[in-house]
């Protein structure tokens, strides 16, 4: 089986969009578009996505590594690769038409947060939810967006929600990482079918391989360590 390019090479060849685009992500607070399409083409922004939906299936070393090459160029471009990917890495436990159907095109980019600040009602079909989350790094670019709800047993569940559904408001001001696009977002009765979801923190993978063997906690860990790594080796450059 021929084996793919390495995403390492294909995190330094985005470069030049990227570093031509540094000051116009930062006056807009959010990632160009010719940003995210050069990322997504590279297969950056689902790394972790397994083979067998048509994605990268990154090992943990290359996700973490690959990262770091993307903050060594732009800090907030490393960060949204983390946040998309390790969004992606959700496809590792969603049911596989699910995690076909959410994951399977590789222009697609998906972005959350994972604390609970949602309600869900369960409604024909799936769940009705409500909330609002802070910290939505890279979601306006993203075509589906995650947010951790309580649903009334109790449970704790990740859902995916069509990006058409979300609100997006206007709170991300910082002198920094300007281009996350790490703005608040919302909700209100939006259907989530019943499969797209994923509980959190004891759902098993539905695939195999290494990357649904590794604890999916170490892996948001690498990937946060990795974005710093690169943020300080461009202060040394």
């Amino acid at each position: 089986m021929a084996t793919r390019p390495s995403l390492i090479d294909a995190a330094r060849s985005v470069a030049p969009v990227v570093t031509a685009h540094v000051d116009e992500g930062e006056a807009a607070r959010r990632l160009p578009q010719p940003v995210v399409d050069a990322l997504s083409a590279a297969g950056l922004m689902r790394m972790c996505v397994p083979a067998v939906y048509g994605g990268p299936e990154a090992s943990a070393v290359e996700f973490a590594a690959a990262i770091e090459e993307v903050a060594r160029i732009d800090g907030a471009a490393g960060w949204c690769v983390m946040i998309a990917s390790t969004t992606s890495s959700m496809s590792l436990f969603l049911d596989p038409p699910v995690a076909q159907e959410l994951f399977g095109d590789p222009t697609v980019v998906a972005a959350g947060v994972y604390a609970p600040n949602g309600t869900a009602v369960e409604v024909e079909g799936g769940w009705s939810v409500t909330g609002r989350w802070q910290w939505g790094s890279g979601s306006q670019h993203s075509r589906w967006i995650a947010g951790g709800t309580r649903t009334p047993d109790g449970g704790f569940h990740l859902m995916f929600f069509d990006a058409a559904d979300v609100i997006f408001h206007d709170t991300w001001h910082t002198l920094g990482m300007r281009a996350t696009g790490s703005l608040d977002f919302s909700v209100d009765g939006a259907f989530v079918p019943a499969g797209r979801t994923v509980l959190a923190g004891v759902a098993r993978p539905t695939t195999a391989g290494a990357l649904a063997a590794f604890p999916n906690y170490s892996l948001l860990a690498a990937g946060v360590a990795a974005v710093a790594l690169g943020v300080a080796q461009h202060a040394l450059d």
